[in-house]
């Protein structure tokens, strides 16, 4: 029993009932996110829309036997676990209070709260029978966009403990390395800053003006460098849904995107091999960094296409003014005797 004083009377809010709220951290608006008037019911539908983001067509009825729930019980909240390892994916139990009318200004009228506190929100009352989801929040968090600058980039990995390490382990993608061990400059003679190294000696560079929305240039530690993506969010997204894109360049006969589809076969196969958890820990990466990760074909035609643009302008150049090589390499899938058969 909860009591409020208002001029001129005494309004008690009386705890009705519990809902339960599914959630996708760090996405406010994610399409899941569901109030119901049971748990049960709140799972299922949680489990369905976690398989829907992150899994394949025909896939989900295997999945769905790897997902389980452990509940947290200082806080009244389940988290959705994916062959052992936790997903983005919760339910939370909230009070739903009713809260009485002021006489004369609302006659007939229920208004409901969630506690606890902000942001505030009235849905419409939850419909009898258990399971059924009723009305959207009326009061939502703005969606976090995704990253667009090396400050918000920084950030990221700031709130979010063990962010680095996990884009370290299962992208190669190293945060605290920016220097790529000898000056680079740019053939147009825009400015490139170095903002990241990945694990094989390579650099990621920014491109253009850093206030608007500068492009992503990559120096591999071999002398190949060039364009592979438009923005900061297109190149996160290519490390993240692509782990070892350079070998899908260097194994692409020349830039064929056929050639690049088959390497990239391959890499996945082999990584999912040692990660039985991939589609769970891309889903978690990708929400840390509010990345939207296409299908595989999707980011490499982004990539392919966006390497081909490397000619005139994102050519990179040492400082003695030799031009580094394109990333596409000449050899054939089939020329990587280590790669397993997809």
């Amino acid at each position: 029993m909860r009591n409020l004083t208002s001029p001129g009377r005494r309004i008690v809010y009386e705890s009705r009932a519990v809902v339960y709220e599914t959630r996708w951290d760090g996405d406010p608006e994610w399409e899941g996110g569901l109030l119901f008037s049971g748990l049960a019911p709140a799972q299922r539908q949680a489990e369905h829309a976690y398989l829907r983001e992150t899994g394949t067509p025909g896939a989900s009825a295997g999945r769905a036997g790897r997902l389980v729930w452990s509940r947290d019980a200082s806080r009244d909240a389940w988290s959705l676990l994916d062959g052992g390892e936790r997903t983005p994916v919760s339910v939370s139990a909230r009070a739903v209070h009713d809260e009485p009318p002021v006489p004369a200004t609302v006659t007939r009228w229920r208004t409901f709260a969630l506690a606890p506190g902000p942001p505030r929100s009235h849905p419409a009352p939850p419909p009898a029978g258990a399971g059924a989801a009723y009305g959207a929040r009326g009061a939502r968090r703005a969606h976090v966009s995704a990253v667009s600058s090396v400050e918000e980039l920084l950030a990221r990995f700031r709130d979010h403990p063990g962010l680095s390490e996990s884009m370290y382990a299962l992208c190669g993608f190293d945060i605290s390395c920016r220097d790529h061990g000898e000056t680079l400059t740019t053939v147009s003679g825009a400015p490139v800053e170095g903002f990241a190294g990945d694990d094989v000696g390579g650099t990621y560079f920014l491109y253009g003006d850093p206030d608007g929305q500068p492009a992503v240039v990559y120096a591999s530690p071999e002398g190949e460098g060039g364009l592979i993506a438009d923005s900061l969010a297109d190149a996160l997204a290519i490390v993240v849904g692509l782990p070892g894109w350079q070998d899908c360049l260097r194994f692409s006969a020349g830039g064929s995107l056929t050639a690049m589809e088959a390497a990239a076969a391959y890499l996945e196969n082999d990584l999912r091999r040692v990660e039985p958890h991939l589609t769970a820990r891309r889903a978690r990466l990708a929400c840390a960094l509010s990345l939207q990760l296409p299908p595989i074909p999707q980011l490499l035609a982004r990539l392919q296409d966006a390497v081909a643009r490397t000619v005139p302008s994102y050519v990179l150049k040492t400082a003695q003014g030799d031009p580094y090589a394109s990333l596409f390499g000449t050899l054939l899938p089939t020329d990587n005797p280590g790669w397993s058969t997809p």
